[in-house]
């Protein structure tokens, strides 16, 4: 409960603190891993906090909070596994939002704008948010060749971002 109370409180050097010594005596305990995880990505400790989440994952394969760990770390830090944590969170939650995002901007990133595409379509609400999202997904809708279905998400990126670029990304799929 100390280790819950200082992560909730956003005491993360603590929080790492308490856990590591907790974990020295029940290195077994994948919930305590998983917090260690939460500590250290909370202190921008990104590929300790990846490590901590796989521990978690080897101890208790089933353990959702553990992928998820997983999965976000290894997609902030481009892992190569990190589609293989995504696609698992998926499995288990089909209607995950920030999944599908996640697994949009890896497929846009490696060029594979049709997945992009597939992905993005799922996630509207975390795409609406994100500019980066939506230029991703406004220029693999242009190459898969759907400009048509590219306009309205293009009209929320310049509303969202409000830029020359955008403005002409736009205007380029209007015409199309």
């Amino acid at each position: 409960q100390e280790i819950y109370r200082l992560l909730t409180a956003q005491q993360f050097s603590q929080a790492e603190q308490a856990t590591s010594a907790y974990l020295s005596a029940h290195p077994r305990d994948c919930n305590v891993s998983v917090m260690l995880g939460i500590a250290l990505r909370g202190e921008s400790k990104t590929e300790s906090a990846f490590k901590a989440f796989r521990t978690a994952l080897k101890e208790c394969p089933q353990s959702l909070a553990a992928l998820e760990g997983a999965a976000e770390t290894a997609y902030a830090l481009n892992k190569p596994d990190a589609k293989s944590f995504i696609n698992q969170v998926i499995q288990l939650r089909p209607a995950d939002e920030t999944s599908y995002a996640m697994l949009g901007a890896i497929d846009a990133r490696t060029g594979d704008c049709a997945g992009a595409v597939e992905s993005y379509a799922k996630a509207p609400s975390r795409v609406n948010q994100s500019a980066p999202a939506l230029q991703q997904y406004g220029s693999c809708l242009m190459i898969v060749g759907r400009p048509a279905e590219a306009v309205p998400v293009l009209s929320q990126l310049v509303a969202l971002q409000d830029q020359s670029s955008n403005r002409i990304a736009l205007a380029r799929a209007q015409i199309a």
